[in-house]
């Protein structure tokens, strides 16, 4: 029997892992647990700006969608918040923009905070608009 080099099983077992999740993707998959019972595992997927015909759709979808803590990615430029800089939304205010991120990059800001935002967290705070940001990870 031959050897298999680390490597080589790495790259099987990543290239495994990918076939996995692009059959569960938009799909309910049903898998066995150490029990033997079975066990429902949800793959969830978000809308895209491109999902939508105008940002006024979008905006209500992200708005309506959009959960503390979750991750989501910038559009496009905004002031100083820079087109695929990734960062967590933290809530929402009535005034404009109002969707606060606190992004993973130091901004520099002097951003109004929320009171869940973390301490030390506010330099990397900046409020953007609902259409601005995709969602790119969240928590069912």
């Amino acid at each position: 029997m031959t050897r298999i080099t680390r490597r080589l099983h790495l790259a099987l077992l990543s290239v495994s892992v990918l076939l996995v999740c692009e059959a569960a993707a938009d799909s309910t998959k049903y898998l066995p647990d150490d029990s033997h019972e079975f066990r429902q595992i949800l793959v969830r997927t978000y809308q895209t700006r491109r999902d939508f015909a105008t940002d006024a759709e979008y905006r209500q979808y992200t708005k309506k969608t959009l959960r503390v803590g979750w991750r989501v990615r910038a559009l496009v430029d905004y002031e100083s918040v820079k087109k695929d800089m990734v960062g967590t939304y933290y809530g929402k205010n009535d005034g404009t923009p109002p969707c606060l991120v606190i992004w993973d990059r130091d901004l520099k800001s002097s951003s109004m905070l929320l009171p869940n935002v973390p301490p030390g967290k506010g330099p990397h705070a900046y409020w953007v608009h609902w259409h601005q940001v995709e969602i790119v990870e969240g928590q069912q």
